[in-house]
């Protein structure tokens, strides 16, 4: 045991801060900003000398615990202000392993996905949102590959117009087919098992087929300037691409 002695400023402070505490996980949010400035004042030095040893004999949890909700809290708040926050830690503490600048984003996704199955957002929600978040990163955009006619053509134009209509079908079908499936682990499921077994089949042939559908490059035949083999659009699928590069 150290021998620091905090002033009676620092005291009072501490004793309102755990008294915070004290109230419970219901009021996560407060609970982690206390913890934060607990840790970042250092105000566990006149009994404790760390705030992990703090933790651990002062509330019985780890200091990997303490982080949690001082991270959950610290989500929310990195949230815009007006936004419709998360209800539980829980919640939040799935949202504060995503990067500040795709918390909004993977928050009103998973939103959309859990309404979908009028239920509250669960911390699956969040990181599935995520996952296709990053995924997109990811994906090569065919639009960064050589191009066989100057950008003033019309096959490119139009491949850039189709693109981002594309790409919002897409995540808006990826969305349905994970709120599809989070609807088979309600009481829906022998729904899903019995009389609405196509609906996500009909989900996942709808994004093959977009995916088959969307633009792949300029046209090899008319080289994007319009013609029956693109249907005057400029551009071809991967499957067209594929068969006019082979002739």
């Amino acid at each position: 045991m150290n021998e620091i002695v905090l002033s009676n400023v620092e005291s009072h402070r501490l004793e309102a801060l755990e008294s915070t505490i004290d109230k419970g996980i219901k009021h996560f949010v407060a609970v982690g900003n206390a913890l934060a400035e607990i840790n970042n004042s250092r105000l566990y030095r006149e009994g404790h000398d760390s705030f992990a040893e703090y933790c651990q004999t002062r509330w019985r949890f780890t200091a990997a615990r303490g982080r949690q909700l001082m991270g959950a809290a610290e989500a929310i708040a990195s949230l815009p202000e007006g936004s419709v926050a998360p209800t539980n830690a829980s919640q939040a503490q799935a949202l504060a392993k995503v990067s500040v600048g795709d918390r909004e984003e993977v928050w009103e996704n998973a939103n959309i996905m859990a309404n979908s199955c009028f239920r509250e957002v669960i911390a699956r929600d969040i990181e599935v949102s995520n996952f296709h978040i990053e995924n997109r990163r990811k994906e090569v955009d065919p639009f960064d590959a050589p191009v066989l006619k100057p950008e003033k053509s019309l096959g490119i134009q139009n491949m850039k117009e189709t693109e981002p209509v594309v790409k919002a079908l897409l995540s808006a079908l990826k969305l349905a087919s994970e709120a599809a499936e989070s609807l088979a682990q309600t009481s829906a499921r022998e729904w899903l098992l019995t009389s609405g077994s196509a609906l996500m089949k009909h989900i996942r042939d709808a994004r093959d087929h977009v995916n088959a559908a969307k633009p792949a490059g300029v046209c090899p035949n008319c080289h994007g300037e319009s013609c029956k083999k693109c249907l005057d659009t400029g551009w071809v699928n991967a499957s067209r691409l594929s068969t006019l590069k082979t002739k």
